[in-house]
């Protein structure tokens, strides 16, 4: 799944420059919490967990994906990280 950022300002390595966290509060949240609901979904349609759902940068360590600084750049700036987020798919799936 993909999830990403709005319009409005660069990456420079692992940093966004001009980004607005204030401003963008709301699409963030929207998309946050889409990506937990669909996981969620996809967690039960294919029996996995949420301790098996990675980011592309975590995929990238463990070679299995390209190495991308992706989401652990981005949710900083709303205060989550890749453990909240399967922390909040853990709950969706009542476990």
């Amino acid at each position: 799944m993909v999830m990403v950022e709005p319009p409005g300002h660069r990456s420079v390595g692992n940093r966004l420059v001009d980004y607005d966290s204030i401003r963008n509060a709301a699409f963030f949240k929207s998309v946050y919490e889409r990506t937990i609901s669909l996981a969620v979904v996809l967690s039960r349609m294919y029996n996995f967990n949420h301790e098996n759902i990675i980011s592309h940068n975590e995929g990238g360590r463990q070679g299995i994906a390209a190495h991308s600084q992706d989401v652990e750049h981005w949710f900083p700036y709303h205060n989550v990280s890749m453990d909240t987020m399967r922390e909040e798919v853990r709950k969706g799936l009542g476990l």
